[in-house]
């Protein structure tokens, strides 16, 4: 029964996670697009860069959350291991993501 419940804990914190990364991811995808594409008249590039940091801070929140979730269940302190291993993992989703936009509106 505590494990049940814990799986559902971990879900809704998934749910309320996907929310507020891609509100974050949003705002920030909307705004570097906007900014980039006002000073360079480039909206092509703007709308892969903007579509880019919208998935990537995303899927960053949902990577931090796993990465945090799947350290606590090796019993290690999330707060030592945690941060730089959902940054890295982060990152490379980042720019997989870029490169994929890019291939896909670019080419």
């Amino acid at each position: 029964l505590g494990a049940r419940r814990d799986w559902r804990k971990l879900a809704a914190a998934f749910g309320k996670e996907a929310r507020v990364s891609l509100l974050i991811g949003l705002t920030f995808g909307v705004l570097v697009s906007v900014g980039f594409a006002l000073l360079s008249h480039e909206w092509k590039i703007a709308l892969v860069v903007g579509l880019s940091v919208i998935l990537a801070g995303a899927a960053g929140g949902m990577l931090g959350l796993a990465v945090t979730a799947s350290v606590r269940l090796c019993r290690m302190n999330p707060h030592v291991a945690g941060g730089p291993i959902a940054l890295a993992a982060t990152d490379a989703v980042a720019v997989l993501v870029f490169l994929k936009v890019a291939h896909h509106l670019l080419i």
